[in-house]
């Protein structure tokens, strides 16, 4: 059965509803208000060859294990992580719409995940998903449907970071691990394509921004964290001071969020400032995401460039 202790669970309603089938076909199911652990939990998912958590901090609005799938429902700006004892395998955060996740257990070895389908029903969707992989700073080839479409390197912790556009149906996609001697290694998901081919010309980071904004952040920062518009962390203040470094995207001339000014909190201007860096950097932040026009939405690729500035 479901090995989740359902007191690892908050919920601001008074009540749920927990609905169990079956011995060997439990499903858990959840209305009036979003599931949220507050502890690591083990998921006892058939077919897993180790224990897999689900992580501390997760929210869903629906969890259902049916045989050895896993099907979940995320709320939009919430979190859904998928861990090991000791490192996080899957991070997804979806935005602008609800996602379904679905991952059989057979499909999970040696503390990766080999494959997993999105769905939503929202068109506008968005999902940031950072997924582990065999080995660091590697190259891994992405097919669509068997064509070569792109490829990722994976960051120094074993994660390959990418935004997802899904849709009604699922497509076959997979990554294959590409450099020489790596062990090959297939997932599902929709990335975007590399800066290698943008159609606009790519513009580098001026050197008296990042001296600017290097002067103003902590050596040991890097921006690590999503970041969307009512967010009210350290990280939105940094993520001003970067953006008021250059003239062509300063939150505001003066007031709160203008240079000196910083603030915490990511309301309207600053999303319009990250509108106006992403566009800006298009070539490294929008086009290898497969987007036209800035979203406000600070992911993966905005947090690269950012880092960019600090050189971290």
């Amino acid at each position: 059965m479901l090995n989740i202790n359902l007191n690892k669970f908050r919920n601001k309603k008074s009540f749920i509803y927990i609905i169990l089938f079956s011995m060997t076909l439990p499903i858990i199911s959840l209305s009036e208000d979003t599931l949220s652990f507050v502890e690591d939990s083990i998921l006892n998912l058939p077919g897993l060859s180790e224990n897999i958590y689900i992580k501390s901090g997760s929210k869903v609005d629906s969890l259902k294990i049916s045989d050895s799938i896993l099907e979940v429902v995320i709320p939009s700006g919430s979190n859904f992580a998928l861990k090991t004892l000791y490192q996080d395998i899957l991070n997804i955060i979806p935005s602008n719409g609800s996602i379904i996740l679905i991952i059989d257990g057979r499909d999970i070895r040696s503390g990766f995940i080999n494959k997993l389908t999105i769905r939503t029903e929202f068109s506008s969707v968005l999902v940031n998903i950072s997924l582990r992989v065999p080995s660091a700073n590697s190259s891994y080839k992405i097919d669509i449907n068997g064509n070569l479409y792109s490829n990722f390197v994976s960051d120094y912790s074993k994660m390959i970071n990418f935004i997802y556009r899904p849709n009604f149906q699922d497509r076959p996609i997979v990554v294959t691990a590409s450099g020489p001697g790596l062990e090959n290694y297939s997932t599902s998901f929709v990335p975007g394509t590399t800066s290698d081919n943008c159609d606009k010309p790519k513009i580098e980071i001026s050197q008296t921004s990042k001296l600017l904004a290097q002067q103003s952040i902590p050596y040991y920062f890097k921006f690590k964290r999503n970041l969307k518009k009512g967010t009210r962390l350290i990280d939105v203040k940094y993520l001003q001071i970067v953006l008021n470094s250059d003239p062509d995207t300063m939150v505001a001339k003066n007031g709160p969020g203008s240079r000196g000014k910083e603030t915490t909190f990511f309301g309207p201007l600053t999303q319009k400032a990250v509108i106006k860096f992403q566009e800006k950097y298009y070539c490294d932040v929008l086009f290898p995401s497969g987007f036209k026009k800035g979203t406000g939405f600070v992911g993966p690729y905005t947090r690269q460039q950012l880092n960019r500035f600090l050189d971290r």
